[in-house]
């Protein structure tokens, strides 16, 4: 699941999701709510990797959130 504002290179063989947000923005509730829901899909259906540009704000947060959401205490 991919939380960057910019198209990234993507490797073959693997289901990308993307879920553009802005670094350092209040993210609007719906699509906070959508990515508790994909978050929650692909996580029942195996291991995901949630990124963002740097791996130090989305998507940390993003993970915290979730399971927070999910009353998930690990990923």
């Amino acid at each position: 699941v991919s939380l960057c504002p910019e198209l990234r290179p993507k490797a073959e063989g693997i289901t990308y999701v993307r879920i553009p947000i802005a670094d350092a923005q209040p993210i609007p509730p719906a699509q906070f709510k959508q990515i508790m829901q994909i978050l929650t899909e692909q996580i029942s259906r195996g291991t995901v990797l949630l990124a963002c540009a740097a791996g130090m704000s989305r998507s940390p947060i993003m993970a915290a959130a979730w399971m927070h959401h999910s009353g998930n205490p690990r990923l």
